[in-house]
């Protein structure tokens, strides 16, 4: 996307447009991959700083832009750093960097605003009001890596927004993650609460990337009013697709987010029911604990112990995602909503 004239932003081109865009301002292969070095890999804000002579930084400046984002805020606490990052038109999105022993993960958005209305999460409060753009996505990376020099070992896409509603610009975005040698494959898992139109084609075209599914119920009903997605693509077709992609001899396993909430998802009969339609795939059971969203009735469950117990026990591989930033606006999109306010 041109924000600037006909300016093209360097990190909206995936690796072989922009040796082609490149190409025509008769930059040699030599610089072209002297400058994607240290574009994408170095720690470098302006084309000034290249180490390029003034007639190729020159033609830079006069045909390209680099950041179109710039970070106003950030918050921290012992295991998270919040970053609030305001966009080329003024709407602002949320990054996190999550502290863990084997290293920092970045936790990005993809839409300003979310339409899929769960209610355990903020970011739907106040809808979707347009798609990032792939550069967008990109320098949520870059900034933090550069501007807050923090090295990130794997890219979470669980922020602000369903990634498969914005599909263009995320598979565009992760292309060149993986070509410019940003992060591999490997080391990046993307999130969604169920879209199968999408999802599978995602599958086929990033076998190597890892997929969080979004149940937090295994009841219609229930998961029907914390997750409006359900009344479209039902658990009926979640569950069967699966089944299909994840048996339980599969190489790759499927990571399964089940927020718990308070008597609403965290009885015996929910566990049962988790048991009952998993127990034949290969998953991996990530337990979160509920982030207290503004306006919600809903409270975090106590029974996350005996939860968790019961699954291992039932032969389940478990994780669980403590609260982490309760005192930095935790709840993924809460931060923009306060600021928004302000």
């Amino acid at each position: 996307m041109n924000f600037n004239n006909s300016k093209i932003n360097i990190y909206s081109l995936p690796k072989n447009e922009l040796i082609n865009a490149l190409t025509m301002h008769k930059f040699s292969s030599f610089y072209i991959k002297s400058l994607i070095k240290q574009i994408f890999l170095g720690n470098i804000g302006d084309f000034k700083q290249l180490n390029f002579d003034n007639y190729k930084i020159n033609i830079l400046n006069d045909n390209f832009i680099l950041n179109s984002s710039k970070i106003i805020k950030v918050l921290k606490d012992k295991n998270t750093t919040k970053f609030l990052i305001e966009l080329y038109d003024k709407n602002v999105i949320e990054a996190v960097v999550l502290n863990y022993d084997h290293g920092n993960t970045l936790c990005v958005s993809t839409q300003v605003g979310c339409n899929m209305g769960c209610k355990f999460c903020a970011s739907g409060i106040n809808k979707k009001i347009r798609n990032l753009e792939v550069n967008e996505i990109i320098e949520q990376f870059i900034l933090i890596k550069n501007d807050q020099k923090i090295k990130i070992k794997n890219i979470v896409f669980m922020g602000i927004g369903e990634p498969l509603d914005n599909y263009d610009n995320l598979t565009k975005s992760l292309k060149i993650f993986i070509d410019m040698l940003l992060i591999g494959p490997k080391h990046i898992t993307v999130s969604t609460c169920g879209i199968m139109n999408k999802l599978q084609d995602f599958k086929n075209n990033f076998p190597n990337i890892s997929i969080a599914l979004s149940l937090h119920s295994c009841f219609d009903d229930i998961r029907s009013k914390l997750m409006p997605i359900n009344n479209a693509y039902n658990l009926d077709q979640i569950i069967t697709w699966i089944k299909t992609n994840y048996p339980k001899k599969s190489s790759k396993k499927l990571t399964i987010e089940y927020t718990l909430i308070e008597n609403i998802n965290d009885r015996d009969e929910d566990i049962e029911k988790i048991i009952t339609l998993l127990k034949e795939t290969n998953v991996l059971i990530n337990v979160i604990s509920y982030n207290k969203v503004i306006n919600s009735e809903h409270q975090p469950s106590r029974k996350i112990d005996t939860f968790v117990k019961k699954l291992i026990s039932n032969g389940f591989k478990v994780t669980t995602r403590l609260s982490l930033g309760n005192d930095i606006n935790a709840a993924c999109g809460q931060l923009r909503i306060n600021y928004g306010k302000v």
